[in-house]
């Protein structure tokens, strides 16, 4: 099953459990981006576009500005969608918060939310583990296997490796925990 479509029965599944049906049978998604509208949210608004699930798409890109983010938690605290879709760790962080941010009033608590590409949800702590969430209201994928199944991927192609190279973003969380997980791995 492709990203988008899973994306597509996730939103489907959170529609039936937790949203009222509007009168015209018509559904609101709000959508939210890092960088512009990718591959992910293009391939989201073809699939419920194929799927004939009468929904609309209504895209917002925070143009790699976290500041952003508070406006766009008013504007869906205002508007009501029935969904909410968020792209990457910052963006979620910033619609959702973490597990401690729950009953601040900050954040997204009683809008359905599907989180997208996180690379760790339990250690930015957005989420409680694969079998739940740990939010009613929140559910999504990560992007990211972990170091210790990349790094033995690298040995099946070079079983004497001694050195590894790492690209992170110290400003981003997620980067940092993976970081983290390799610089752990590093001994052995």
């Amino acid at each position: 099953m492709s990203g988008s479509r899973l994306l597509l029965a996730f939103a489907i599944l959170l529609f039936s459990i937790v949203s009222a049906v509007a009168e015209d049978g018509r559904r609101t998604i709000l959508s939210v981006f890092y960088e512009g509208c990718e591959h992910l949210c293009q391939g989201f608004q073809d699939a419920i576009a194929e799927s004939g699930f009468p929904a609309d798409v209504v895209v917002r890109d925070i143009d790699q500005d976290k500041t952003r983010l508070p406006a766009i938690v008013a504007e869906a605290k205002e508007t009501r969608p029935d969904l909410v879709l968020t792209f990457g760790t910052s963006v979620t962080l910033g619609v959702i918060g973490t597990l401690n941010d729950v009953g601040s009033g900050r954040f997204l608590e009683d809008i359905p939310v599907v989180f997208t590409v996180v690379a760790d949800p339990f250690g930015t702590n957005i989420a409680e583990s694969f079998e739940a969430s740990g939010r009613p209201n929140v559910a999504g994928t990560f992007n990211r296997a972990p170091e210790s199944v990349q790094v033995a991927v690298i040995r099946q192609y070079d079983p004497t490796f001694q050195k590894l190279g790492l690209l992170y973003h110290s400003n981003e969380r997620n980067s940092v925990l993976k970081k983290e997980e390799l610089e752990a791995l590093a001994p052995t």
